[in-house]
This record gives C-alpha cells, structure tokens and sequence, in this order.
C-alpha cells in the first residue's frame, strides 16, 4: 500500500456502528478499536460524501499517536452506505504539497483546517497543530477568499491572500512580507 500510494499512513474500513474491520496499521487478528472521529465517521454516513477531517491526534483518546489528517468516502452498495473507508495523512506529508516549488523563501504557504489549526506548514513546521491566527481567522469568517494583515512567528508585518473551501472548511494561505507586498 505504501508503495502504491505514499501519502498514506493507514486505511482502515469500518461498519455503519463505527466498529473497524480493516486497520493496516494494527496486526492482523488484534483488536481493532472504534473509529476516533466520529463526527467526520457520522457526516460520511449522513451524507453519502466524501469528507476531509480535521488535524486529529495526540490527544486523550490517541496519547501516543502523531497528529494526522483522515480522509473518509463511503462504501456503496445497493444504493446504501454500508462502511467508511478512511485513510490518513501526516501533516508533514501535506506540507510538502503546500509551498509550491519556485515559491521565494521569504513566502509563507500554509493550510487551515476546519477548526482552524494549521495543518501544513513547510515553511514554519514547528506551527503545525497550533490554532492559526487571530488575523487569518476573522479573514476566514468574513468571505471565501480575500486578503488581511498578518505577522511571522518573528513579527515581520505580513499582508497575506487565502481561500476557504466551503465543502471543507480548509483554506490556503500565503503569507508575503508587507515591504515586498507594497514595493
């Protein structure tokens, strides 16, 4: 499978009741736990779609797992949802579809989730999982796509441009210096 499609770090199937029955990061015949996400699990089953999850992981219910990203899409048969195929991403994987290449260094490409963590982040990894900014939240609850002032971890004033995704709640920003921005 990590041949095939290395992006992924796992793919489990799971029944309509959230009870896996495939998880190929667990040996074959060990117990498999319910599904984490259960409201992503939920939305897949409720509306027959595709959906992308927000950063789960570490946290009480998965202490030693890394942070990672599911995507979910529904098994179909007979017109009915039956099971949620999920696999996940790394952040550090996403992060290196984020920053284009040729992007100038002093650029900063980031993805929000949902819930508005940044979840790629090539440039400033270290910020990943952590809440994105005040700035870039209001911007994101104003409009699908616009521009606002921002800053870098290191102060440097930054205007920045993004666009939300309304499916997904995610959206893509990039950061630019403010003394490039108006020269």
């Amino acid at each position: 499978m990590t041949r095939e499609r290395p992006l992924w770090n796992r793919v489990n199937l799971a029944d309509l009741d959230g009870r896996q029955i495939l998880n190929t990061s667990v040996p074959f015949g060990s117990p498999l736990p319910k599904v984490i996400d259960a409201e992503g699990y939920q939305r897949v089953i409720d509306t027959a779609a595709p959906v992308i999850g927000d950063l789960a992981g570490p946290g009480p219910l998965l202490p030693d797992s890394r942070p990672r990203v599911s995507f979910r899409v529904p098994v179909i048969r007979d017109g009915q949802v039956r099971y949620v195929l999920t696999t996940t991403v790394s952040p550090e994987r996403l992060s290196e579809f984020a920053g284009p290449p040729g992007l100038p260094a002093v650029w900063r490409p980031f993805v929000v989730d949902g819930a508005g963590r940044i979840v790629a982040s090539p440039r400033s990894p270290a910020t990943i999982g952590e809440r994105t900014s005040d700035e870039a939240l209001r911007a994101r609850a104003s409009g699908a796509d616009g521009v606002y002032d921002g800053r870098r971890l290191d102060g440097t004033p930054t205007k920045a441009a993004f666009r939300k995704s309304e499916r997904t709640g995610w959206s893509a920003h990039l950061a630019i210096p403010l003394d490039l921005y108006n020269a």
